[in-house]
């Protein structure tokens, strides 16, 4: 009887683990939305990539630190917020160098991704604004943020 019970308990077991669907890795969908920027320098009239030396990026609504520090950057991104329509940011490119504001206009809206994935909210960039200290200017080369990881804002300084 007792092996019987065994193996009975076996099976229930094994049917329990088999069973069983990982609803954490069911996703295999890009999830990640993020505004892309890269810095760039116009030198006699030509544009070249840049690094910013020593680079600082804080959120002004509540001085939260994005970036401390990071030497060297070419490139960054920036989770925008969707519940409102734009986002400031303090940005400093180098020790040395004075500081910029940067604001980020832009509407958001959810897409649903899949069933599976759920939903994600993306963003469509109509302006960004920024004080002319270090940076130059920055141009808008593709307004929609989404998962598509496409470089969103080229910034001059």
């Amino acid at each position: 009887m007792n092996r019987h019970l065994f193996i009975l308990l076996s099976f229930l077991i094994a049917g329990i683990f088999c069973s069983c669907k990982d609803e954490y890795s069911i996703c295999n969908q890009p999830k990640n939305v993020a505004f892309s920027a890269s810095f760039y320098q116009k030198i006699s009239g030509v544009e070249l990539a840049a690094t910013a030396p020593n680079l600082k990026i804080l959120l002004l609504s509540n001085n939260t630190v994005i970036f401390s520090n990071q030497t060297n950057v070419g490139m960054f991104t920036l989770n925008l917020d969707p519940l409102k329509d734009t986002s400031r940011y303090i940005i400093s490119l180098g020790n040395s160098m004075p500081i910029d504001t940067v604001s980020i206009v832009y509407t958001s809206q959810s897409v649903l991704v899949s069933p599976e994935c759920g939903v994600i909210s993306t963003s469509s960039i109509t302006k960004i604004i920024t004080t002319i200290n270090s940076i130059d200017s920055i141009k808008i080369l593709s307004p929609t943020v989404n998962t598509a990881q496409a470089q969103n804002a080229k910034i001059y300084f």
